[in-house]
């Protein structure tokens, strides 16, 4: 309101709540102007409004949706308060007469914060003046005073935990870890000649290893013969490349090798899928869930192996040149049987022979589970400056939990994002102690632990935080110190929970996430968990599901 009475009544902007309804008035020198939102946003959630003014339009937008607007007359005034104050929130001091100004003269009751004049942030903190108001403090509204209004949620009265995990009887999984293979005995003939292979398997990445053998080069090598094809070995690789059942042999006397692949494509969906080889004198056939076989010719004699890698190879065979650069599985196999024999692993496997395999889950769905114990380093260096922007979806049945942090302990500047009493909480740290952040909170602080599938959206940019929480209304968070510093950061982001040795942060607390993470996007580029730095006990796409 501009100070002095030139004439009644004098030029104003006021928004109001009605009812519910969002009012917005006018009066710029010739008559007031209204604009009246269509719904009502009394529900005890939060919601953001703006006025924008674009020389004679105006228009009125909540949670960035248009719901009204108008055009001014020409020669409308520009509205200036005076140097002493003339700006109020949530009511005004007695004795000042605005109900010709406003749609209501009711003191607002509820939280009111972020606010942008002009693309400046006003902060509460230093305000000229105010009375019956809790500044800095705006907690989620009590049971009551929101009990009857609009949109009352179901009511929750706990965390939904799973019910025991089933366990795939037989299956192994593999993948979770750099060099994850097994390494089992074969017969010396089991692919010399005529065989047949079936297994199952189910993944969903379009690549990994089934199984791999090779001739041991001490077999090869006899006194007095020639050696110049020593090079040469026979071997014989079961792979998925790109969705596809691919096998691959190559003989002793070949020079090229032998490439089968399956009929069928797509095979990465997350089933079971059996895989059915068979190799008859020169032919060789791959066939999947009993579909339509492939054919190709095969030498005659393959290879004289002793023992096969199962689901990826050793760390001494994968950095040798007598193998080609061979993805993982990452996924799990069962029912494995070779010349009608079912293959499994004996007790007693040396340790050395079974690295990185754990049990399957009888049902699982994309998304990484995170047991409680688990983190995932998705860079050792990544660099926060001016701008940033991410996006996670999340299932969990706990209230609190870490989703992300980053701290960079030179320059004490810190970002992270995590699950504190069963709100989403994003909090900055721009050094010297000052921090601010964005909070999306819930009616019932249960919601978020309903073991159902969220998402997360946030932005960082220079001053400010944006948080969205599925199709809650966005957060903002405001950096409102007095020249204060932007952060800038290059340290670790962790995912999921910390190590010991990390430092904390703007976290505040240190409880591991515990649940399922997937789709996660970082400054609009979406990575996978196997091109991340680290790993630590986080089993990839295995979310269980009943």
């Amino acid at each position: 309101l501009p100070e002095g009475r030139r004439e009644h009544p004098p030029d104003y902007y006021s928004v109001s709540l009605v009812e519910g309804y969002l009012d917005l008035r006018m009066f710029t020198g010739h008559a007031q102007h209204r604009l009246v939102s269509q719904a009502k946003f009394n529900d005890g959630k939060l919601h953001s409004f703006f006025v924008l003014k674009q020389n004679r339009k105006v228009t009125l937008l909540v949670d960035d949706q248009s719901v009204n607007g108008t055009r001014l007359p020409r020669g409308s005034a520009v509205i200036e308060a005076p140097p002493r104050g003339g700006l109020y929130f949530g009511g005004v001091p007695q004795g000042l007469d605005i109900r010709p100004m406003v749609g209501s003269s009711t003191p607002f009751k509820g939280c009111i914060r972020n606010v942008i004049v002009n693309n400046r942030v006003l902060s509460f903190a230093r305000p000229k003046g105010f009375e019956a108001v809790y500044i800095g403090r705006c907690g989620d509204l009590p049971a009551h005073a929101i009990r009857g209004m609009e949109g009352d949620v179901k009511v929750i009265e706990a965390c939904l935990p799973p019910t025991q995990h089933t366990l795939e009887f037989g299956a192994l999984k593999f993948g979770d870890q750099l060099d994850s293979h097994a390494i089992l005995p074969i017969p010396k003939s089991t692919f010399f000649d005529n065989f047949n292979v079936s297994f199952e398997f189910r993944t969903y990445y379009p690549n990994g290893l089934f199984f791999h053998a090779q001739q041991d080069p001490r077999i090869h090598f006899r006194r007095g013969r020639d050696h110049s094809r020593l090079g040469r070995r026979g071997s014989i690789t079961v792979n998925l490349q790109n969705g596809r059942v691919v096998v691959t042999t190559k003989g002793r006397r070949r020079r090229e090798p032998t490439v089968l692949q399956s009929r069928t494509a797509g095979l990465n969906t997350g089933q079971w899928k059996k895989v059915l080889i068979e190799k008859h004198r020169r032919s060789l056939r791959v066939s999947v869930d009993g579909g339509e076989r492939s054919t190709a010719p095969a030498p005659h004699r393959i290879v004289k192996a002793t023992q096969a890698y199962i689901g990826g190879l050793s760390q001494q065979l994968r950095l040798s040149n007598d193998t080609p650069p061979l993805d993982p599985l990452r996924g799990c196999l069962r029912n494995f049987h070779l010349n009608g024999e079912r293959l499994d692993i004996p007790q007693h496997t040396r340790r050395d022979h079974m690295v990185g395999v754990g049990q399957c889950f009888a049902h699982v769905q994309p998304g990484s589970y995170f047991p409680g114990d688990a983190y995932a380093i998705y860079s050792d260096e990544l660099r926060v400056g001016p701008l940033l922007e991410f996006a996670l979806e999340f299932r969990t049945w706990k209230l609190d939990g870490v989703l992300l942090s980053v701290a960079d302990q030179v320059a004490r500047t810190s970002l992270a994002l995590e699950i504190v009493n069963g709100a989403v909480v994003l909090n900055v740290n721009v050094g010297e102690g000052h921090s601010f952040g964005a909070r999306v909170g819930f009616r019932n602080r249960y919601s978020l632990c309903d073991n159902s599938w969220h998402t997360i959206r946030a932005h960082f940019v220079k001053d400010s935080l944006t948080l969205r929480v599925d199709n809650e209304p966005e957060a903002y968070g405001f950096n409102g110190a007095v020249n204060g510093k932007r952060v800038w950061a290059e340290a670790p982001l962790y995912i999921g929970g910390l190590p010991e040795y990390a430092p904390q942060g703007s976290l505040k607390g240190r409880e591991n996430f515990r649940g399922c993470i997937r789709n996660i996007v970082i400054d609009s580029a979406r990575t996978d968990w196997t091109d991340m730095y680290r790993l630590h006990n986080v089993l990839l796409n295995a979310c269980p599901v009943h």
